[in-house]
Formats: C-alpha cells, sequence, structure tokens
C-alpha cells in the first residue's frame, strides 16, 4: 500500500497493473511506475516520487479471517452456534478466530467447533486436477458430457452420500409403530444436534427398512385393504401411517430438502403450513409412550416367531395358529408366563377377496369380507 491520502488513483492503477503482469510488480517495479501519471505530476520530479515508499509488510490471513466474527456478528456480544471447517484449520482459522474474540470480547466467537475430514479418490488418494481423480460434485448432480458414463444423480444424492458419511474420518402395531418413531425422533434429534448426519441416515434406514417395511407394513395389509373404510382397525393404521410419514420426511428435510419438499407438497390430507421448512421441527407426542405395550408387543413377536419357525418356507395363510395358555393370563404374557403355541393347517377355503384361509367355500367370500361388502351395497 502506499500510505497518501492524496493518492485517489493509485489503487485503479496498481489493479490494472497487476492484471496485466502479476502480483510481483510490488515488489520488482520501481515507485515511478507504481504510481499513476496524475500523481507523478503533483509530486513534480523523479525527486519527489522518491518520497513514496511502497508498503513492505503483509497483513497475516490468519488475522484477516479471524476477525471475520466482528462483520457476521451483528451484535458485539453474540456468538455462533458453530464453526465448521476442515481439520487443518485447528491452527489456523478456528485459532485466530479464538484468540481474536477472546483478546476482543473475553469470549469465543463460537459455541461448538466441528472438524470435518477431506473427501479422497475412490483408492484413498487426495484429489488433485494433476491426477486427474477429482470429482465435480456439478458433475454428480447433473452429469457429465457423456450421460450413459456420467448420469445426473440430483442434489439430494449427493447430500445423502455426504450425510451417510462419517465427516469426522476421511470419508409394528399401531402405538407400537409410533411408540418406536418417538424414541427415534429423539434419537435423530440429538444425532442432529451433534452434528452426526452419518448416524442419522442410519436410524432413518432402520426405521424405514426395519420396522416399517419388513414389520409394520406387512402386518396391515389386510386390515388397510380388506377392513370396511371407516372402521376404526383400518383409521387406527391410516393414522400411524401418516404420523410415521410425518416423521421420516421431516426427518431427512435438511438431508434431502428437494425430496422432503415434493412428499410434502403432494400429502393427501390437509398440512401445516405451505412447506416443508415452515412447519418447524417435531415434537414427539407423549399418547404414543404407553406403559407396557413394547413389553406386550415383543410377547407377541415372540410367539409369531415361534409360529413362523414351525413352518420354515411355507405359505403362512395356510396354517392356523391356537395359543394354549390359563384363563386371564393373555396380557400377562411379559411376565414369562408358560403357554403354548400349536400349528396346524387350516381347514378353510381361501377368500376370493381377502386371500386368507377364513372362507367355508372357494367360491365365495370369507364372513367378514361379506358383511364389509353388504354394507357398502347399503350406503
Amino acid at each position: 500500500m502506499v500510505f497518501s491520502r492524496k493518492l485517489r488513483d493509485t489503487a485503479g492503477h496498481i489493479v490494472r497493473l497487476v492484471e496485466q503482469h502479476g502480483s510481483d510488480i510490488w515488489w520488482t517495479y520501481p515507485i515511478e511506475e507504481l504510481l499513476p501519471e496524475s500523481v507523478l505530476k503533483q509530486a513534480g520530479s523523479s525527486a519527489s516520487a522518491q518520497e513514496f515508499v511502497p508498503g513492505r509488510d503483509v497483513l497475516d490471513i490468519w488475522f484477516d479471517s479471524g476477525t471475520s466474527w466482528v462483520h457476521v456478528l451483528e451484535d458485539a456480544q453474540q456468538r455462533a452456534d458453530v464453526y465448521m471447517e476442515g481439520k487443518d484449520q485447528l491452527g489456523g482459522w478456528f485459532q485466530s478466530s479464538l484468540l481474536t474474540s477472546v483478546a476482543c470480547r473475553n469470549k469465543a466467537p463460537y459455541r461448538n467447533v466441528v472438524v470435518h475430514g477431506f473427501t479422497l479418490s475412490e483408492k484413498g488418494e487426495k484429489m488433485s486436477k494433476s491426477a486427474g481423480n477429482v470429482v465435480d460434485p456439478d458433475v454428480v448432480i447433473n452429469g457429465g458430457k457423456d450421460k450413459v458414463k456420467e448420469p445426473a444423480y440430483g442434489a439430494d444424492v449427493l447430500r445423502w452420500w455426504v450425510a451417510e458419511s462419517n465427516v469426522f474420518t476421511e470419508v409394528m402395531i399401531g402405538p407400537t409403530v409410533l411408540n418406536s418413531a418417538r424414541e427415534d425422533i429423539n434419537k435423530v434429534t440429538e444425532a442432529y444436534k451433534n452434528y452426526e448426519f452419518g448416524k442419522v441416515i442410519r436410524l432413518l434406514e432402520a426405521l424405514v427398512t426395519r420396522d416399517l417395511s419388513s414389520f409394520y407394513f406387512s402386518i396391515i395389509k389386510d386390515r388397510l385393504y380388506c377392513e370396511e373404510e371407516r372402521d376404526p382397525k383400518r383409521r387406527s393404521c391410516q393414522t400411524a401411517l401418516a404420523e410415521a410419514l410425518d416423521i421420516v420426511v421431516r426427518s431427512f428435510a435438511p438431508i434431502l430438502p428437494h425430496l422432503a419438499e415434493e412428499v410434502f407438497q403432494y400429502l393427501p390430507y390437509k398440512k401445516e403450513g405451505d412447506s416443508v421448512f415452515r412447519t418447524g421441527w417435531f415434537v414427539p407426542n407423549s399418547v404414543w409412550k404407553k406403559p407396557g405395550l413394547v413389553e406386550a408387543v415383543e410377547a407377541t413377536c415372540s410367539m409369531r416367531d415361534l409360529f413362523l419357525g414351525a413352518i420354515p418356507g411355507k405359505n403362512t395363510a395356510e396354517y392356523e395358529l391356537s395359543v394354549v395358555i390359563e384363563p386371564g393370563l393373555l396380557f400377562e404374557i411379559l411376565e414369562e408366563e408358560s403357554y403354548q403355541v400349536i400349528v396346524q393347517k387350516t381347514t378353510k377355503e381361501r377368500c376370493p377377496r381377502c386371500r386368507k384361509y377364513t372362507a367355508e367355500s372357494a367360491l365365495a367370500p370369507c364372513p367378514r369380507c361379506l358383511e364389509v361388502i353388504a354394507g357398502k351395497w347399503s350406503q
């Protein structure tokens, strides 16, 4: 920097020189070339120009970036929720920000520090243009020139991959499913608070694939598809499904914003707000937590496992299950009372409507389905 208040044209002149010849001009050009002609005329002579001396001091970039909190934080006493940077900044930006803020305000500029690793090639090598192993995020999102070799995956897929990675290293029955979801809500919320995005992904994958798809969806098909439209058994599972969908969509919204918003806009029922990002974070309903519910369902699932184990690889619909237990103990199974499970081939026929072996004749619906059909005709 040339220190003079009168040198209004100097900055623009030096910028043009740097654009044409590079920054080395500051160290190699004589002062007569660093100063614009208008300033030289004011100086009057070459000897007068020599009175101007180019500054040789360099502002430490870590001091420059380390004081960014002065501009970013509006209130002098305010602190950022989190500073996030690579592990190489432990002795750089993190430290300079801490030192400058403590020196000026006696407090750190941040409440939390998140240190992440770096993206490496699939061989574990550092990415570099010279090595030709750089993965361009724009190509991942929009695809490359050859869409067959480099298809477009979209932003949400890339965000999912990032969240699923460990950023800190180199890279059932209605009430039951709700109670399980309630526990998952708390775990997901806690994971987000700790910036453990990979854990969020794992929790959501377990909820969707294990609790919902593998278990809950399989046991509600009959009442969802075959019970009378307004039957409480059918309505209860619809309510559970709506609550589960709300939980899943809001949970992955920070990671998959486009998909979450698309699902939200197509919800078939009334929703609060015009966007999933205006609905706020969810709060688990205390009604979902019922004492003894988990234990009771676990006992029922234990019976189910015994039944499935007795007929491996066979069609479960073709068999009947009888539970032999002392009167009054049905809901005390969780206390490890003894009971017997009897499995035998069914004597009923397959219902053409619900496909369960509960009909007296293969040519007519079962009593339950007849009642549902008759109810529709009477409406």
